[in-house]
């Protein structure tokens, strides 16, 4: 199956993002809410996941799967384990830390946007 460019680029540019060393100054000092900064954007950049199923969703479609809500799942589990796959990897990288609780951000920022994705207001009659 070939993946939209959008998808691709968002995948690599995820994982260059936790390999490379940021050189920032440490955000972890900066709250919003109670919440670290860092935190924050870690949700942030895995809040579009389930959006981009939607690329995924057209491609299936067109071929003729008939199985929509296997491949939903499907997806989102991908997502949760990118996230917790690419924090993970920085445990062999010198030059990055490893923090568990980033990987509990990234998580939340995949079903956060999963539930985004599929919240529709209920329409009034």
């Amino acid at each position: 199956m070939k993946y939209p460019k959008i998808m691709v680029i968002y995948i690599l540019v995820i994982f260059i993002l936790h390999i490379i060393p940021a050189g920032v100054d440490d955000l972890s000092g900066f709250k919003i809410l109670c919440i670290r900064l860092d935190y924050i954007i870690h949700v942030l950049v895995f809040l579009p996941w389930m959006s981009l199923m939607w690329f995924y969703l057209k491609q299936i479609e067109t071929a003729g799967h008939s199985s929509r809500a296997k491949y939903i799942l499907l997806w989102l589990l991908t997502g949760i384990i990118f996230a917790i796959s690419v924090e993970t990897i920085q445990l062999f990288i010198p030059q990055r830390s490893f923090n568990p609780v980033d990987i509990f951000f990234n998580v939340a920022g995949v079903v956060i946007g999963a539930v985004i994705y599929f919240w529709k207001p209920k329409s009034q009659t």
